[in-house]
């Protein structure tokens, strides 16, 4: 008998879009958009707060361009580089995490579900941390130039963060009740 004999009359299981299945994937896809761009116009936008948090932390230091970084110091790739993977290798990951997930979300891919659920439940939670940190850390240093308000970035995070946290709940719920995307199963 041959290893390759197998049951050839085995159908496939396929599933089928819901009620849910577009809502989330459209949840999904704008999340991942407006991250990519937060991520990509944050050195752009929030170069007064480095200024700033420069100016507490490390007096003397350059100051931030209008173009969102500081100069890297002259010399080779070797100088150059970590001053380059510092600025942008955060909105480069992020950038690339959110390609995936978009592109997963369009080819509803049933791994990527989980995967993503786990994605949104991390990030969710870190922005949450971080907003905490903010609230408790920023009041107890003297008020930035443009008041005694949170860093700028602080409200984003908490609107991603927020965000990311209900669309976990809604990826556990669809989950539970139909399936990966929302998608019940059809023999």
């Amino acid at each position: 008998m041959s290893a390759t004999t197998g049951n050839v009359n085995a159908t496939r299981t396929v599933r089928t879009p819901t009620s849910w299945t577009r809502p989330l994937q459209i949840a999904v896809i704008a999340l991942a958009a407006g991250q990519i761009l937060y991520s990509v116009s944050y050195p752009y936008w929030v170069a007064s707060a480095w200024n700033w948090w420069g100016s507490i932390v490390s007096s003397g230091s350059p100051q931030v361009h209008w173009w969102g970084w500081p100069l890297p110091p002259p010399g080779s790739l070797h100088d150059v580089l970590p001053a380059l993977l510092d600025t942008f290798g955060g909105p480069v990951l992020t950038v690339a995490i959110a390609v995936a997930m978009i592109v997963a979300a369009i080819g509803r891919w049933s791994w990527a579900f989980l995967a993503i659920g786990v994605l949104l439940a991390l990030y969710g939670l870190f922005r949450a941390y971080n907003l905490l940190v903010n609230v408790i850390l920023f009041p107890a240093l003297p008020p930035p130039p443009w008041g005694p308000v949170l860093m700028p970035d602080v409200g984003f995070e908490a609107v991603f963060g927020l965000a990311a946290l209900v669309l976990v709940l809604f990826v556990i719920v669809a989950l539970a009740t139909r399936g990966p995307w929302g998608m019940r199963k059809v023999a």
